[in-house]
Parts: C-alpha cells; structure tokens; sequence
C-alpha cells in the first residue's frame, strides 16, 4: 500500500466523537417525527375546517332555497265599486259568489224573473237561449214544457207582449249548506194579449232555488257575457197572488 493511498484512511472516531455523532443523529430522527406529527395534525385540521365550511355551505344553500320557495311573491289584484267607490281585494271566479253583496243577488234573480215570464215575439229566440243558459237540465226541460203548454206565440201573436213590469222587495228564504239560495220575488206581470189593445196587469210571486258557478266554462264568449255571474236555477215556480 502507498504513501497516498494510507493518506485517505481515516482515524476511526473516538468514543466522544460517537456519542455526539448519536445524539445529532437522534435529535434529527425527532425533528423529522415531530415535524410529520406536525403536519399530519395540520392536515387533520385542514380537513376539519373544510368539512365545517362545507357543511355551512351546503346548510346556507338549503336555508336559501327554503325561503325561494316558501316566499314567493303573491301578485293581489284590487278593483274599485263603481257603485259603493270602496276598493276592495278581487277575487277568482270560483270564490266570487261568496262575496256577492244582496244587491248583485237580487240582480241577477230579477233577471231571470223577467226573461222567465217574459215574452215578446221578436227576442223570443234570444229570450230562449238565456233562460237554459241560467237553468239546470231539469229546469229546461220544465221551461219548454210551460211554453209548449201555454203556447204563447199565440196568445200574444206578433204585437202582444208578456214582461214584467215592476218588481217588489225580494225576499230571501233560506241558504243552504251547498251555498244555494231561496227566493221569493214579488212582481206586477203585464201583458198585451194577441188581438187587444187593453194590457192585462196580474201581481204574482215566483219561487226559486239558484246558486252561482261562474267557474263552469261557457261554450262561447257570448255565452260569458250573458250569464256572467254563473246563475244556475234548479227550482222555478210563479202563481198569481
């Protein structure tokens, strides 16, 4: 072996040498397991925190599609009484009849007072169509049975005339339980039979049960118009006084 090569053996350490060699040694081995400790502590809270926001997140969400949904704005429609001037919630056609004042009532019931006991030559056909319009089946077929009966394209004749003429203060009866209403109507009927000049005046009452439907669709817009209200008769009767 050369001079040289006995030049790069080192003197093995002496015994404090190792020992200080040792402690580093152990101290790195515990700076690197407290350092991993470190970081997995970290990292358990890092993943706490963001489970925690996340769950806030996911909580304000659902509170804001809770209050979308339960919130919604209602659009409230207002209309004037042209008679009264009070301004008043509107209401749909299914509920309106509940807010009917006696005065609407009592309009529409001497409506069909009138169309019922009226005839005139000319209008008979439209007077027809209004009265069924306003009738249940059962009284369409009664109002055809009278006419056929009494026949009075013949006792009235082109320039005669049934209507009437003045109505007395109606008088509500009774309400039932399915919201239907009893009337009795006073009127004066006159009437200018066919061949005469003399108009016949005679005070009678009609008798009727009748509620209102104007949800129930129409055939036509016509049809809307003359029965607006939805009137629907299913008891009719009229006998002098």
């Amino acid at each position: 072996m050369s001079e040289r090569d006995d030049d790069l053996l080192l003197e093995p350490p002496d015994e404090q040498v190792a020992s200080v060699r040792d402690i580093v040694f152990n101290d790195v081995i515990a700076a690197h397991r407290a350092a991993d400790i470190y970081n997995r502590e970290r990292s358990l809270a890092g993943w706490w925190v963001g489970g925690i926001g996340c769950g806030i997140g996911v909580l304000a969400t659902l509170a804001l599609v809770v209050v979308v949904v339960t919130n919604q704005p209602q659009v409230r429609f207002t209309e004037i009484d042209d008679a009264s001037g009070q301004i008043h919630e509107s209401f749909g056609a299914k509920d309106a009849p509940a807010h009917f004042s006696d005065r609407v009532v009592n309009h529409y019931v001497a409506e069909y007072v009138g169309l019922r006991e009226q005839f005139v030559w000319q209008t008979d056909s439209n007077t027809d169509r209004r009265v069924k319009l306003m009738s249940s089946p059962a009284q369409q077929a009664a109002y055809n049975d009278q006419k056929t009966k009494d026949d009075p394209a013949s006792k009235y004749g082109v320039n005669g005339y049934a209507l009437v003429s003045h109505f007395y203060p109606l008088i509500p009866r009774e309400k039932g339980k399915d919201n239907s209403f009893e009337y009795e109507v006073p009127f004066v009927k006159s009437e200018l039979l066919a061949n005469t000049n003399q108009i016949k005046t005679t005070h009678m009452t009609a008798r009727l049960v009748f509620s209102f439907h104007p949800e129930i669709p129409m055939a036509s817009d016509q049809d809307r118009l003359d029965n607006e209200a939805g009137l629907y008769v299913i008891s009719y009767t009229s006998s002098q006084d």
